[in-house]
């Protein structure tokens, strides 16, 4: 809320020219301090950061990147401070959506100690499979790995870009629906 100094004082006092003076004076001030603790405010929320993103960034442990956009980084920073839970079918299917913004569906294989991710993505829609990996890493159990199947939605039937990933990346290649 903006302090206006105005609303300090009488209105005998306001009509005095020289109150009035050192009153617009002040209120210049007192606007440009109230905007720096607005930046500051805002600053300490990760989500609404742009000045301390590569704090942030460095306090998290996460390699400082200048070429991502504040959206991308921030994705990145939140990511890092919310992978610290339990890892159920939930949290994983919300963490992938949160770094990559498409379509996840996870899949629990108990008897075989795995789960599938299916991102279902537009062809226009760059997922950071990187990025995707070591946030899973993170949270899973070290005992399950895990399968990353990555689908194009606009053209799921012909075919499927398919990233497979037991705990590290093994391949990632462009096949047809058919052979899978």
């Amino acid at each position: 809320m903006r302090i206006d100094s105005v609303y300090f004082f009488p209105e005998f006092m306001l009509k005095n020219k020289d109150v009035d003076e050192v009153l617009k004076v002040c209120q210049k001030e007192l606007d440009r301090f109230f905007n720096y603790l607005e930046n500051l405010r805002n600053q300490m929320t990760i989500s609404e950061a742009s000045l301390y993103l590569e704090r942030y960034e460095r306090m998290f442990g996460i390699v400082v990147n200048n070429s991502l956009s504040n959206d991308e980084r921030i994705k990145r920073l939140l990511v890092k401070f919310n992978t610290r839970t339990n890892a159920t079918v939930y949290t994983i299917k919300k963490l992938v959506e949160t770094i990559t913004d498409c379509s996840v569906k996870v899949i629990e294989k108990y008897d075989d100690y795995e789960f599938d991710i299916e991102i279902t993505r537009n062809r226009e829609t760059f997922v950071n499979t990187t990025e995707v990996e070591k946030s899973i890493n993170i949270i899973k159990p070290s005992h399950m790995s895990y399968k990353m199947h990555l689908a194009d939605n606009e053209d799921v039937v012909n075919k499927f870009a398919v990233a497979i990933v037991h705990s590290r990346m093994i391949c990632f290649k462009e096949v047809e629906k058919d052979v899978i």
